[in-house]
């Protein structure tokens, strides 16, 4: 929305003319990108305030989806599921289908195990460790914190050595397993961290560090044993201290004490063994009221770190942290720390999933819809907890974003809309446009490009931010992002009137002023 800007928009139109008209050819597959021929860039939601669990339209909603949720429950011949749906800071839905061990069905808190679930906890206090200084940065070897930990890299480079990010991420070419002796029915991996790091010695990576994903339960045991020290105490105790006490996770922890199973899901029966050295990978148990929290906590990502509030990580962090990584060849799924990342339907989805021993859990949160879902079971043979999620994005998600799309509030608008729209232009640059609509908004456009149109939301003396607007004509992500208007501050100025006399947008215009002409 500045001369950068108008720039942009025009250089890209000639370009495109230029291709389709001189050369005689249609659109590039490039330039299709750009413009949105392929697909077009999702509308972003705003959180809205006024939902409730009781309003009549999600209560319907709830009870569709229960219904193909006990289809999905008997037709893979699952013993008990439980399901929690959250929305910002607020529960809306728990579902109970199948039956425990007293033949009923499963509560908010009864207990499952949630296998590699676990991961989510040991990065959680890695991020902490990183937030308070400890880990100076994840892109540092893990052996410059712990320098007794190597292994032989084929792919041996001047940067040689497994980062932090690279072992959370599933990109690190560690092997799936420990080098631990074979477990027995209760008891696995009883090593200890320097047995486990003096073989390591001799076990090479098996990829390049960096180079693509491959889930290895190693890396987290090693995430949670080699900040011990850094810790101060065990990394069960650290976790439980640390994380899940202050986000108010009472019926989440490692120890499967006789209160504990008194309190599980087990319609079908295992034996519960002890991961011990492994346990960051996949030991814990929690319930969907639990889950529910640390949903939350996680969609809560513009609140400053404060452990006594249950704040146990800066919003910046989450956000950091639910950012994707590293991408799958494919383009449609990939890794995070450790999260398993997907689109689907245009949502972009933040999952971890993880079973052990005929129990599952896979926790998904969609970021753009500020919505999460947790889903915990119990079961024999097979686990695959993806089918509720699937059942979820395909019966629920549509319906709610479409609820929610109804409800989003209006922006602020300026009291005097009038007195701001017209047309501004600085020397030697397009006309620049702000168009006042029917319903008192105010939109920036740029005469004969259809991209360009941005919402001006008012914030108060004299100032706007231009945000997408979700009824502009289709276009690409990455034109959108390459016109650099979005989320730019415009600095008005007024005469004695009240009227504007003209604009800056320092952020991408700098020193330049934009004057009303008409």
């Amino acid at each position: 929305m500045s001369g950068w800007f108008l720039v942009t928009i025009a250089v890209l139109v000639v370009t495109t003319s230029f291709c389709s008209g001189a050369n005689g050819r249609a659109a590039t597959s490039a330039e299709s990108l750009l413009f949105g021929d392929y697909w077009t860039c999702p509308w972003r939601l705003f959180p809205v305030d006024n939902v409730s669990a009781t309003d009549p339209e999600l209560v319907l909603m709830f009870e569709a989806l229960a219904a193909e949720v006990e289809a999905t429950r008997i037709l893979y011949n699952h013993t008990a599921v439980a399901m929690q749906v959250v929305y910002q800071d607020k529960d809306l839905w728990f579902g109970g289908f199948g039956a425990t061990q007293e033949g009923v069905a499963p509560g908010p808190d009864t207990i499952f195990r949630i296998g590699s679930v676990s991961k989510l906890f040991a990065v959680l206090a890695m991020l902490q460790q990183r937030d308070l200084g400890n880990i100076v940065s994840l892109d540092d070897p893990i052996s410059k914190l712990v320098p007794s930990f190597s292994m032989p890299n084929p792919w041996a480079t001047t940067r040689d050595g497994v980062t932090w990010r690279q072992a959370a991420s599933q990109v690190a070419g560690l092997p799936r397993a420990p080098p631990c002796v074979p477990p027995t029915s209760t008891e696995e991996c009883t090593e200890d961290t320097a047995t486990i790091l003096e073989r390591l010695k001799t076990i090479p990576l098996i990829l390049p560090p960096g180079s693509r994903p491959t889930y290895s339960n190693l890396a987290y045991g090693l995430i949670g044993r080699l900040l011990e020290p850094t810790f101060g105490q065990t990394y069960e105790d650290y976790v439980s201290k640390s994380i899940l006490s202050p986000l108010g996770m009472s019926s989440t922890g490692f120890d499967y004490t006789s209160d504990v199973i008194s309190r599980m899901a087990r319609g079908y029966e295992v034996p519960i063994n002890n991961m011990n050295w492994v346990s960051p990978s996949g030991q814990m148990y929690s319930t969907a009221s639990d889950m529910s929290k640390f949903m939350k906590f996680l969609l809560n990502w513009y609140e400053p770190y404060s452990p006594s509030s249950g704040q146990v990580l800066d919003g910046t962090t989450i956000r950091e942290w639910l950012h994707p990584g590293q991408w799958n060849p494919e383009g449609k799924s990939g890794y995070g720390m450790p999260w398993e990342t997907y689109y689907y339907d245009d949502h972009l989805l933040i999952t971890k999933s993880g079973d052990v021993q005929g129990y599952g859990c896979i926790v998904t949160i969609f970021p753009d819809l500020h919505l999460g879902i947790a889903v915990l079971m119990n079961a024999p043979g097979q686990l695959d907890q993806t089918v509720y999620q699937v059942t979820a994005s395909d019966f629920f998600v549509p319906e709610f974003t479409s609820y929610i799309s109804a409800k989003q509030q209006a922006p602020q608008l300026a009291v005097n809309p009038d007195n701001f729209a017209g047309v501004y232009q600085m020397e030697g640059s397009p006309s620049f446009v702000l168009v006042k609509e029917t319903n008192g908004q105010l939109h920036a456009k740029f005469p004969g490009v259809s991209t360009s149109d941005f919402l001006m939301v008012y914030y108060g003396d004299l100032t706007f931010q231009a945000i997408e607007y979700a009824e502009s004509p289709s276009a690409g992500c990455m034109l959108i992002e390459m016109t650099a208007g979005m989320g730019n501050w415009l600095y008005f100025e007024t005469d004695a009137s009240g009227v504007a006399v003209s604009f800056t947008i320092p952020g991408l215009y700098y020193g330049i002023t934009f004057i009303k002409i008409k």
